[in-house]
């Protein structure tokens, strides 16, 4: 027999015959952030909401604990407009009256970066401690599709239970339970919920019994003019777009529907559930507590009588109680849950959201790594160098990424108002990420020992962001003295670095910032030049000189241009051939793959959710097409060609939807393929600007390749997907052939691979035919629909589904030999998402660091880098790492050369003096090096050798994270 619950305290489980059906009622809301409505909207509706909660849980103990939808952002944007009741929420987060986080907002699983994940659960906590308490539940009502990391990154935070219903199917669970396997072995219990899965008091119970609603016509939401709730809207011209609200609401409520509501609640669910409890969510979206739900229990556990019992209770309670009858014919499920929606089933997954307004996807993509791949590893390792660690500003960025990461935002399915406030998130972002970036490599190389060179020297310092030493091209910005004939850039070797001069220019004035004095410049001339360095240490710099010089810079003699329409490196030759399509040769294999990189492009109907085609539908090519191609850069270090088409595509949908119209717009798409010194792929950049809608536009690449399966990478995974459609219960969700990508889809047939690289693009399709093409959506433009009410009057809303304007999108094909983990595809991916960054310094004589040095080494180079950041406690610094690959890797990791982090040193007043310098300071190991939890609680010492190197095994698809922590961490300024 179950453990009983106490009617009264809700403690335990409700006086029962063994296997009673135990009804877990747990008061919630569905709150997201921005969607139909703007987030200054959404947050006037918060505080009516939350004030009401307050008064509601004041006046009703009854109601054991409200479930703030695992999410802590309302707190804030809820204080922000009532700051005194900051003592009254603690009051009830410590209480366990009101549950809160793990999360602090609600994201989108796949369009968004793994480590982003795990900083919003980090972010989560954080402020839910701040309250008083975590509510350590794995309720997850968000995501279009969860990724198949999520076992193991919820165990990382302590949590074992998970509760979610898109991405999963009565095939996979044909009841509620089972056991969830992660690819690195990580096993939660996991529960699709049941029919109406957040919301079946609301409107099994709540509906009739407040409103009047019959139980055979649930699903109607019409409201009679007559209602009596004295519906309001603006009607002027101004504001006339906006809903109705209620200005006087019934409060009334009708107890004797409740015997055949409370019938038709436990039948609707009887299939699904195989232990006796059930979750009762009472709560829908955007929705308020009301204090009528304790009558409604209190009747309901009467109605029921000794059928059922029927309580308040909580999420963790009821998940208490599903992993207390654990049982072992739970099935295990494995892998990424996007499984179409079948019969029977919770919940569509609607996946198609990866490629709704996709400019969204790659501003998110930019400011990723502006921040979590560049400002904040370049702020460690300044700070290990003895610089003040800009918590505040990393915080802050973080908070507003993560803000546009809640799964309608980034998603890109709400109104305009809510995306054109996401992208002046992502702006600042990217300001405070440049800042902190600026002002960390400045410091950086600042602290470079120049004493040997001459006075009128200037320094060029690049920084190498990912874990492996790198020879690349960079462009640069060179400024010289306006008096120099030329220059030369030489390494610290004294060898002249290989350039490429792109152009000048002369006398330019370029301000100096001086908070001292007013604003002074500097005249010179700016040279922009590609440069070939080599040899950049992983997470390192390296130091270049710039001298005088009367002569050229180093030129390589051979040009990458070796014919018409024609680019060769050591890697690969190409071919642009007449219709625009590349004919690439991979000079390691010798194979050929003709006819990439053409366009399609079809009709969009249908919703951000679900894409539709037209029932007439027209596909265009450019197979077909005669496009202008130039040569518009060539050098031996990078040489460019450019395809213009010139597109005649239909302008709309038809106004009934049926079909493309006849008038047409031409669509002027350019691309400029770029093929450089030392780099195994290819280069692609598309842009153009788009005027016409309800298309559905992607880029092709048939491969040629013999293959029913292909590898793509996701967060901390490689998952490989099936081409064709396996042979299961056919689902009754229309087939969504377009599935979710990071950086790369891979296709190989063992022997050959091609691989297509992406920054911000999300979204590819690999077709079932037998070119097995991939294609790689660039946009799908279509009209913002929403699903209720389904007349709704679409035509107020703006157009940026459309995504209208100018348009710019990067890719690159890499051909390859064997499957992505021989040809190193993931290594390619993170160089081809991750460019050199290099600063410019003139001569002061005041630094103490060598000319080259990495901050953080790890071994081998199949382990990846997830991120380098200081503790949550501010007590150390924290490295992630994982491995991607099938194989167990002996991992070693070394952080600052195995030397503890100097003391922050100077004052403000110091630091602003021209003769302040970090000092040398005695190198101490670090004080504990030990491995932590995802939550950084600690989990076990690790040892380190005498050169300060940090072993541990690997094993396949594993995250593990490592906090060094030294005596001078600022753990007062930053805890």
């Amino acid at each position: 027999m179950a453990n009983q619950i106490d009617q009264k305290t809700g403690d335990g489980l409700a006086p029962s015959e063994a296997g009673q059906i135990q009804c877990h009622v747990v008061p919630n809301t569905h709150w997201d952030r921005e969607w139909k409505f703007s987030l200054a909207r959404q947050q006037f509706m918060l505080v009516e909401m939350m004030d009401l909660l307050l008064d509601v849980l004041a006046r009703a103990p009854e109601i054991k604990t409200f479930h703030l939808d695992s999410q802590t952002a309302p707190l804030l944007d809820y204080l922000e407009m009532r700051p005194e009741r900051e003592d009254d929420l603690k009051a009830l987060v410590r209480g366990g009256r009101l549950d809160v986080g793990p999360w602090y907002t609600l994201p989108d699983e796949f369009c968004v970066g793994g480590e982003s994940l795990i900083r919003n659960l980090l972010l989560g906590h954080r402020i839910a401690r701040r309250f008083g308490r975590v509510c350590k539940s794995g309720y997850s009502p968000f995501s279009w599709g969860q990724i198949s990391q999520m076992p193991q990154i919820y165990r990382g935070f302590g949590i074992d239970v998970m509760m979610f219903y898109r991405g999963v199917n009565t095939h996979v669970a044909p009841r509620s339970e089972f056991i969830w396997r992660g690819p690195d072995g990580s096993s939660i219990i996991a529960s699709r919920l049941a029919a109406r899965p957040r919301y079946n008091v609301w409107y099994v119970l709540q509906r009739p019994a407040y409103w009047g609603v019959k139980l055979h016509a649930l699903n109607d939401f019409e409201l009679p003019w007559s209602c009596g709730h004295a519906p309001f809207r603006m009607i002027d011209r101004d504001h006339g777009t906006l809903d109705y609200k209620l200005a006087h609401p019934k409060f009334e409520y009708d107890g004797k529907v409740l015997n055949d509501a409370c019938q038709q609640a436990i039948r609707e669910q009887d299939d699904d559930w195989s232990t006796p409890h059930r979750l009762w969510a009472i709560g829908h979206d955007a929705s308020s507590p009301d204090l009528r739900e304790v009558k409604l229990i209190a009747d309901a556990s009467r109605a029921l009588g000794d059928q059922a019992a029927v309580f308040f209770s909580s999420m963790e309670k009821f998940q208490d109680a599903i992993r207390s009858e654990r049982r072992d014919d739970w099935p295990v499920v494995t892998g990424e849950m996007r499984h179409p929606y079948t019969r029977g089933s919770a919940s569509s997954m609607l996946g198609w959201i990866i490629s709704a307004r996709s400019y969204l996807k790659q501003d998110n993509f930019q400011a990723e790594r502006a921040l979590t791949h560049q400002a904040e590893p370049l702020a460690v390792f300044a700070r290990l160098l003895g610089a003040e660690y800009p918590t505040a500003f990393i915080n802050r960025a973080y908070e507003l990424l993560l803000q546009n990461h809640a799964h309608d935002s980034i998603g890109g399915c709400g109104r305009d108002v809510v995306h054109d406030d996401m992208r002046c998130r992502f702006r600042r972002v990217r300001e405070l990420s440049t800042c902190v970036l600026e002002q960390s490599l400045m410091q950086i190389a600042g602290s470079i020992d120049t004493s040997g060179w001459s006075p009128d020297d200037l320094g060029v310092v690049v920084q190498n962001l990912t874990s492996r030493p790198r020879s690349d091209v960079i462009e640069l910005a060179i400024d010289v003295p306006a008096d120099w004939p030329g220059f030369e850039l030489i390494d610290d070797s004294e060898i002249a670095v290989s350039t490429q001069a792109i152009s000048t220019t002369r006398d330019l004035q370029e301000s100096v910032y001086n908070p001292h004095d007013v604003s002074t410049f500097l005249t010179s001339n700016r040279h922009h030049v590609l440069a070939f360095v080599e040899d950049i240490p992983p997470m390192g710099y390296r130091t270049y000189r710039v001298r005088r010089s009367d002569t050229e810079s180093a030129l390589r003699k051979a040009s990458i241009v070796c014919g018409s329409g024609r680019l060769e490196n050591e890697y690969l030759d190409v071919q642009v051939n007449d219709n625009g399509t590349l004919r690439v040769r991979d000079k390691s294999t010798g194979r050929v793959t003709d006819g990439l990189a053409y366009f399609k492009d079809s009709g969009a109907s249908g919703n951000p959710w679900q894409h539709e085609a037209p029932k007439n539908d027209q596909v265009f090519t450019t197979l077909n097409s005669k496009p202008a191609i130039s040569l518009v850069r060539e050098g031996p270090l990078e040489a460019s060609i450019e395809v213009r088409h010139e597109w005649d595509l239909p302008t709309r949908l038809t106004d009934d939807g049926l079909s493309r119209s006849q008038e047409i717009t031409t669509l002027q798409l350019v691309s400029v393929i770029t093929l450089r010194f030392g780099q195994p792929w290819l280069e692609v950049t598309t842009e153009f600007d788009n005027r016409v809608k309800d298309h559905y536009l992607r880029v092709c690449f048939p491969t040629g390749l013999q293959t029913d399966r292909v590898d793509v990478q996701s967060s901390f995974d490689v998952v490989e997907r099936f081409i064709t459609r396996p042979e299961v219960e056919p689902p009754d969700e229309p087939h969504q052939p377009e599935q979710p990508m990071d950086s790369f889809v891979d296709v190989s047939d063992g022997q050959f691979g091609v691989a297509i690289l992406s920054d911000g693009l999300k979204a590819y399709e690999a077709c079932d035919d037998p070119e097995r093409t991939i294609n790689i959506t660039l946009l799908r433009a279509l009209a913002m629909r929403f699903f209720v009410p389904e007349k709704f009057d679409h035509a107020g809303l703006a157009d940026g589904s459309q995504c209208p304007g100018p348009q710019r999108f990067h890719y690159a094909i890499m051909p390859h030999a064997g499957d992505w983990e021989c040809g190193g595809v993931w290594r390619a991916a993170d160089r081809f998402k991750s460019p050199l960054i290099a600063g410019q310094i003139g001569v002061s004589n005041l630094g103490c660091e060598p000319m080259r040095r990495s901050f953080l080494e790890i071994e081998p180079q199949a382990c990846c880098l997830s991120t380098v950041k200081q503790s949550e406690n501010g007590q150390g610094i924290v490295v992630r790492v994982f491995n991607p690959t099938r194989g167990t890797l002996d991992t070693a990791i070394r952080l600052n050369n195995g030397v503890a982090a100097s003391e922050a040193q100077g004052s403000p007043t110091e630091r602003t003096q021209s003769e302040f310098r970090f000092p040398e300071t005695p190198k101490k190991p670090w004080s504990a090096i030990r491995e932590v939890t995802l939550e950084e609680s600690p989990v076990r010492d690790l040892p380190c050798d005498k050169d300060g190197w940090v072993r541990f095994s690997l094993s396949s698809r594993k995250i593990v994270t490592v906090e060094f922590r030294s005596d001078s961490g600022q753990s007062e300024a930053n805890a």
